[in-house]
């Protein structure tokens, strides 16, 4: 049997929609009223899906876990305006 080397696939991937934008606005909004309602510690995919208008499926697309979720709250809402204030 000959070898071949594998080349890599080539992989394009397209910029979001602003569809897929503004859903993950959402998702964001919904994760900030789901800790702030109920607290980290009970961030829900179901709850999140029905907060925001989306599907659990459109929620675990984006999210492994709720301990994904609550990276993805602080990365994007708390961490960048925190730094922004301490440069200042």
């Amino acid at each position: 049997m000959l070898k071949k080397p594998i080349d890599k696939p080539t992989i394009s991937r397209r910029a979001p929609s602003q569809r897929a934008n503004a859903n993950t606005v959402r998702v964001l909004k919904a994760i900030m009223r789901n800790a702030s309602e109920f607290g980290i510690d009970e961030l829900s995919a179901t709850r999140v899906a029905k907060l925001s208008g989306l599907t659990t499926g459109a929620i675990y697309g984006r999210f492994e876990d709720h301990d994904e979720m609550a990276v993805e709250l602080w990365q994007s809402v708390i961490r960048q305006p925190f730094r922004a204030r301490l440069q200042r």
